[in-house]
């Protein structure tokens, strides 16, 4: 995210066009398929999630119909992340000292 997306919502919501953005985390799909076939690094990937598990290409595909609905008409601006979690379970790993 940076500027040209602040200047997008700025310029394109009066004319109805909504901008957001869906950030996947791992996905079992597309480009990762072959390295999550590795049992090994599918399972150190897996547990490293608080879902504990991949997400799927319908995961992200959900994000995106979610989106496109009347449900997030009013939603704009913004990043979702799909990612079971990680991001958020990261900030529990930092020392607090």
């Amino acid at each position: 995210r940076g500027l040209g997306d602040v200047y997008k919502r700025q310029e394109w919501g009066p004319l109805g066009i909504r901008v957001n953005s869906i950030a996947p985390g791992f996905i079992d799909a597309g480009m990762s398929k072959t390295f999550f076939e590795d049992p090994k690094v599918r399972d150190k990937r897996s547990s490293g999630v608080p879902l504990r598990s991949l997400g799927t290409a319908s995961d992200i595909t959900n994000a995106m119909l979610f989106l496109d609905s009347a449900a997030a008409q009013y939603i704009t601006g913004n990043e979702i992340v799909v990612d079971g979690g990680v991001t958020n379970s990261v900030f529990a790993h930092l020392p607090r000292d």
